[in-house]
């Protein structure tokens, strides 16, 4: 784009549709789930709320926090305080057992994610088979802006990898893969 290298062309998810929901319509969401993705300095602290419709195969988001910096007891209050939970299950990065007992004791119903050999491609998959993935862009800024940036990984010959391109700019995507997990329970997991 004008001379300046813009990203490798290697787009994921084609199932994104920005939606603006008002209040009465996310009042409604009967299936609604939360997401955490840990960071602290480099890497944002990633929050999200989110409702699937099964019958349908769309996921709905509609919150976010998106923070660096932020500890543990920053991050509990401004998810009971800042946001519309209401003790719906999150599902965490289980990659720190430590803060997820940690919030559990504030309160939050959390549970760390099942993770293993193939897990994210397993997950990246899912979330492109949903008919829709609807995002309010103006409620989640950031995660619309990782969904629609989000690449696969190319080798030093340009050829297409299976994977995304690793620990850039996929924070809210791991989360809503950690969130969507239960729901693919009766799926065969991959891993």
């Amino acid at each position: 784009y004008l001379g300046i290298p813009t990203g490798y062309g290697t787009s994921v998810f084609g199932n994104i549709e920005d939606i603006s929901l008002t209040d009465d319509q996310i009042s409604a969401f009967d299936n609604v789930g939360g997401g955490i993705d840990w960071g602290f300095a480099d890497d944002p602290f990633t929050f999200t709320l989110s409702h699937y419709d099964a019958k349908k195969h769309e996921l709905y988001i509609f919150e976010e926090i998106f923070a660096t910096g932020m500890l543990n007891e920053q991050a509990y209050d401004k998810i009971v305080t800042g946001t519309r939970y209401n003790n719906e299950l999150i599902i965490a990065d289980s990659a720190e057992p430590k803060s997820i007992e940690d919030m559990r004791q504030r309160g939050l119903r959390i549970q760390g994610a099942v993770k293993g050999r193939g897990s994210v491609e397993y997950g990246i998959k899912e979330l492109q088979g949903l008919n829709k993935l609807y995002i309010d862009k103006k409620r989640c800024p950031n995660t619309y802006r990782e969904f629609m940036n989000a690449e696969y990984d190319v080798d030093k010959f340009n050829n297409i990898l299976p994977h995304l391109i690793k620990d850039k700019n996929n924070h809210v995507i791991d989360n809503i893969r950690y969130r969507m997990e239960h729901e693919w329970v009766g799926a065969k997991w991959g891993w």
